[in-house]
């Protein structure tokens, strides 16, 4: 679509599954996440499959770090967000929101440092710095994908935020 809301086009992706989309700068290229094929395929922006690189297990969502030029994503099947380098072999990782007491991720975006989950059933964003601090924000029902908006965060909600306690406590 264009800026004015015109379909332009489309193009067909080799994921069965797919479960994240991030954009990289230095390329320019596309990275998607299939969730069932446990890979992560790069596309340039017309659509041509440039590596199908395989994953350990299923991942659901993905960002992308400018500065240190690496990834993040959501392992659903571990339960981690974990950091990859460009060959997607993993650097660090930590426990998600299953771990921090709350219900399983859905998709992952990466923006200034903070990795961003939407909690599965609950109205809930997790936030995770990338030492693994996580602070869960209750921004309404997660309909939509964080994306960068000038210096902020705009996350697509359907109903009005509420402040939620650190994970640990109960978020209700």
């Amino acid at each position: 679509y264009d800026m004015q809301g015109t379909y332009v086009r489309s193009f067909r992706s080799a994921a069965f599954y797919p479960a994240g989309i991030c954009w990289v700068a230095q390329t320019g290229n596309l990275i998607v996440i299939d969730r069932t094929g446990s890979a992560a395929l790069e596309y340039d922006l017309q659509g041509n499959l440039i590596a199908n690189i395989a994953l350990a297990s299923q991942h659901d969502g993905i960002g992308h770090d400018p500065v240190s030029n690496t990834y993040w994503a959501y392992d659903l099947t571990a339960d981690l967000i974990v950091n990859y380098d460009t060959a997607f072999t993993a650097v660090t990782s930590f426990t998600g929101p299953t771990g921090a007491g709350l219900a399983a991720g859905r998709g992952l975006t990466y923006i200034g440092g903070i990795a961003y989950s939407a909690v599965q059933g609950a109205d809930l964003i997790a936030m995770f710095d990338t030492t693994g601090v996580d602070a869960p924000v209750g921004v309404g029902v997660p309909v939509g994908v964080g994306v960068p908006v000038g210096e902020g965060v705009a996350v697509v909600t359907s109903r009005p935020a509420s402040k939620r306690p650190r994970s640990g406590a109960d978020p209700s």
